[in-house]
């Protein structure tokens, strides 16, 4: 059974990225934090998505879109219009957040950060959690949301964020290269016994990053994962 969602803006972020909010039809439309719905792009074509924003923002919530690989999901969403209807299958997914440790790694490549969106909002009620976000992009000019991570972290002196690119301009100051070894560096300055890693992005950046966590003795147990592409 499929539920019904108004598109009330399709944000433009950049030539990558759009943010899309829509408000739900249906009241028993729910989800958890971290969770993905299948969107109905046309007949027996669908496509899942991360869901971005936090489930009390409901009936109101949005999705985070990789606009640029021009497939029928992102050529469908890059053209839908304020006043439009969607149509959805029930959230799912079991990449969810572990709010029983104290310690959170979140590393993303591309469009995964999405998930990431709502979970870091969650921890940030709570003052005591230390969050780590870790971000890997080609481009600078892919670089978004960066006045919103700032302010996190100048609201929370427990979040801090890194954006590092694999194909930076020359006019780049900041890391350069693949994440993946950033993670593990990183993780290092936590304890295992208390900190959960959450990997999000290319199905290949998971599994090199799983692989260097792994050989450095980190719980397999406390590694979440979610393959986006």
């Amino acid at each position: 059974m499929f539920s019904e969602h108004e598109v009330i803006s399709n944000k433009v972020l950049n030539g990558k990225f759009n943010l899309i909010k829509l408000k739900s039809k249906n009241r028993d439309f729910k989800y958890k934090v971290g969770q993905f719905v299948t969107i109905k792009v046309k007949d027996n074509i669908f496509r899942c998505y991360s869901i971005a924003s936090l489930p009390e923002e409901l009936p109101f919530w949005d999705i985070f879109v990789d606009i640029s690989p021009g497939g029928p999901g992102t050529t469908y969403l890059k053209s839908i219009k304020k006043g439009q209807v969607i149509k959805t299958l029930n959230p799912r997914g079991n990449f969810l957040l572990n709010k029983r440790l104290d310690n959170h790694i979140f590393a993303a490549t591309g469009c995964g950060i999405a998930p990431f969106l709502p979970m870091i909002k969650e921890l940030l009620k709570s003052k005591d959690k230390k969050i780590f976000f870790l971000w890997g992009l080609r481009f600078k000019k892919d670089i978004v949301l960066e006045d919103l991570l700032k302010s996190y972290a100048k609201a929370n002196r427990n979040f801090s964020f890194k954006i590092i690119l694999s194909k930076p301009e020359k006019d780049w100051k900041g890391e350069t290269g693949h994440i993946n070894n950033t993670i593990s560096k990183i993780a290092k300055g936590f304890s295992y016994s208390n900190t959960g890693i959450y990997l999000s992005g290319s199905g290949e950046f998971i599994k090199e990053s799983e692989s260097l966590l792994l050989n450095e003795k980190f719980p397999l147990k406390r590694i979440f994962v979610e393959a986006c592409y």
